[in-house]
């Protein structure tokens, strides 16, 4: 199975008639897969009612405007805001998943990372 790279895609769009859509927010990361994309459309969609960008182009990233939000192992702005993957939404089938729970805020969170934000929020929403 192949995933799709060095694209810039719009995910969570809502079609209001109006064409004027806001582009407040765009996602790095390196693989475009389509569990990643199906996360990305239901936060963009339901949570925020605003488009997101996710793109595998670093050069696009870096020279964006907006909010960046760096969904990769490894820094590439001092602009970003970074969230090291788990392995969850780059995988394909169905398998028994590893989850470890811990505290952060009073609150219970799983698929712990470094980065900006304790855990991976996506893989946890997925």
């Amino acid at each position: 199975m192949s995933f799709q790279k060095n694209l810039l895609i719009n995910c969570g769009e809502r079609n209001t008639g109006t064409g004027n859509y806001l582009q407040l927010v765009i996602v790095y990361t390196n693989t475009i897969t389509p569990r990643l994309q199906y996360i990305l459309d239901f936060i963009g969609n339901e949570i925020t009612g605003e488009r997101l960008k996710i793109t595998t182009d670093i050069k696009i990233f870096g020279q964006y405007q907006g909010a960046k939000i760096n969904y990769s192992h490894k820094k590439i702005t001092d602009s970003e805001f970074r969230i090291k993957n788990s392995e969850l939404l780059f995988e394909t089938g169905v398998k028994v998943q590893q989850i470890d729970c811990f505290e952060i805020n009073n609150y219970k969170a799983f698929f712990k990372a470094e980065g900006d934000f304790p855990f991976d929020i996506f893989a946890a929403s997925f």
